[in-house]
């Protein structure tokens, strides 16, 4: 009777490690997305991240916040989950950039955006504001540039335009459209 006693809690052990050695693999992938995985090693990571950058004479120039940022040591490249940034113009005018997922270059001079990017442009007492959607974006802080060369959507303003690529100066706030451009325009009452 001791020897099937000491038998079946070996195997109730052996069982339980097997279970325990399973949820653990499991939940490491989880917590990790799997392109990540593919920069290397994790060197650090942050939940809810917030960053605040001020320009030469101490006026907010962009907010960046995201859900987690990953940094790789050997890459230096840093990667973020559900990004959103706010690019100012003026104390009254801004944009809004949203979307899934992100990265920023080991300079810090490049932001790239992926998947429903989505930008918005407002000042105060703005009811409607311009509204660009895409892809992906490349954005280039020091320049206060941001550029694509997927399709993008833009409206707002009773203005309705899609195009293929798009380069947006936010300092002259001037938008290039690049190709493939159609547009509509309905005035609003």
């Amino acid at each position: 009777m001791t020897r099937l006693r000491t038998f079946l809690l070996l195997v109730l052990i052996s069982l339980v490690v097997t279970v325990s050695i399973q949820l653990t693999e499991k939940i490491s992938k989880q917590a990790i997305p799997d392109n990540a995985r593919m920069e290397g090693e994790i060197d650090y990571s942050i939940q809810h991240f917030n960053l605040t950058l001020m320009n030469k004479t101490g006026k907010m120039q962009y907010h960046l916040s995201a859900d987690s940022m990953l940094h790789f040591k050997e890459s230096d490249l840093t990667q973020l989950k559900k990004p959103n940034i706010e690019m100012f113009r003026t104390a009254t005018e801004h944009w809004q950039i949203k979307a899934n997922g992100g990265s920023i270059n080991p300079d810090g001079d490049q932001v790239i955006l992926k998947g429903q990017v989505e930008l918005k442009g407002s000042s105060d007492g703005q009811k409607n504001p311009l509204v660009i959607t895409t892809e992906s974006l490349q954005i280039s802080p020091d320049k206060n540039t941001v550029s694509t060369r997927d399709n993008i959507k833009l409206s707002g303003h009773g203005v309705l335009i899609q195009a293929r690529g798009m380069l947006a100066n936010m300092n002259d706030e001037t938008i290039q459209l690049l190709a493939k451009v159609r547009g509509s325009y309905a005035p609003q009452h």
